[in-house]
């Protein structure tokens, strides 16, 4: 039990004086509610304490293979470790994640079926004419598991050195390769179109590996995407990095100066991995599960999985991922109206 109930009894009185018997009778039916409160808390305690009692479904709206599944397994597996339970992955792709989404949108609020995702998750929704579900509303925030890091290369025949030669390109407009409408990379693409007034020519791919194929071959000038795709090629020269999209340089490649640093002041994007409930999960389960995940993604065999370089451990609580989302939605969906992105462009 979270709290002490105590129950106040009436003073013993043999008298039936006028006012007394009334007292007393209060005093009987106050120390029954009193009790009665008690204990459905403690009901409610012993209800929280035992979950889960079953398997939970961990859905993710994505194929099996890539990097939202390996987080979503080691997710899963640190869970039923703290837990006892089974966590189990189930991947629910299609419709650009909407059809995995609609299921956790209308599950229970149980704790039972829960759903890992990327950013991709607000960002589609906004980019989308039409969604079964508010991408917002309809979902309870648990956790901000990790954030992912962009880095900026160019292909080295592109005569492009630093940042500041991306912008001064006035000549030819340069091909810019995105692996997906909507994509985070893609939002930087955007960004520096009408920010930098960078004279690209934004080359959509379906997939991150088609887009990183035409870049090595210099097809494309270059690209944004998650720094572990691509910190391999910056190694050994055959890309060339100019800003990395973190607010602080990647420990990585600390000598690639940030966007904030030198022509975007403040901008930052990136890639996120997040853990939602249905809307109305309780929020103690839901600060429960958020300790229980940032508990198992700051041990140490995660360094070993996910490099450090491209995957910064953040773990916050519920309280904490419901105002990133609000601030993301925002600054997406800036990006996005004067961009005009649609899913129509797919």
């Amino acid at each position: 039990m979270t709290g002490a109930c105590r129950v106040e009894r009436p003073a013993d009185s043999q008298s039936c004086a006028h006012g007394t018997l009334p007292r007393l009778l209060v005093g009987v039916v106050m120390s029954a509610v009193t009790g009665l409160a008690c204990l459905l808390s403690a009901a409610s305690d012993a209800q929280a304490q035992a979950w889960p009692v079953r398997p939970v479904r961990l859905i993710l709206p994505a194929p099996p293979g890539g990097g939202t599944d390996a987080v979503a397994r080691t997710l899963a597996q640190k869970l039923s470790d703290a837990f006892g339970q089974p966590f189990i992955v189930e991947n629910k792709p299609g419709g650009s994640g909407v059809i995995g989404a609609s299921l956790v949108a209308k599950a229970p609020p149980d704790g039972y079926m829960l759903m890992i995702s990327a950013s991709v998750h607000l960002i589609n929704a906004l980019i989308m004419k039409q969604v079964p579900y508010d991408a917002v509303a309809d979902f309870a925030p648990i956790t901000q598991i990790a954030e992912v890091p962009l880095i900026v290369t160019v292909h080295p025949a592109s005569g492009i050195n630093d940042i500041r030669d991306l912008m001064a390109r006035r000549d030819v407009p340069l091909n810019w390769a995105i692996a997906a409408i909507g994509s985070p990379d893609h939002l930087v693409a955007e960004s520096f179109r009408s920010v930098l007034n960078a004279p690209l020519t934004i080359v959509p791919y379906k997939g991150m590996g088609p887009a990183i194929s035409d870049t090595l071959g210099g097809q494309v000038a270059g690209m944004s995407t998650p720094i572990l795709s691509l910190i391999s090629h910056v190694r050994d020269g055959r890309l060339r990095a100019i800003a990395v999209t973190s607010l602080k340089r990647n420990v990585g490649v600390p000598s690639v100066p940030t966007l904030a640093e030198t022509v975007m002041p403040g901008f930052t994007m990136s890639s996120w991995y997040g853990l939602w409930g249905p809307r109305g999960l309780p929020a103690p389960l839901a600060a429960q599960i958020a300790a229980a995940a940032r508990k198992g993604f700051l041990e140490p065999d995660i360094k070993v999985r996910f490099p450090p370089e491209g995957f910064e451990v953040i773990g916050s609580g519920p309280e904490e991922f419901a105002r990133l989302i609000d601030l993301e939605v925002t600054r997406y969906g800036k990006i996005i109206r004067e961009a005009k992105i649609s899913a129509d462009q797919l």
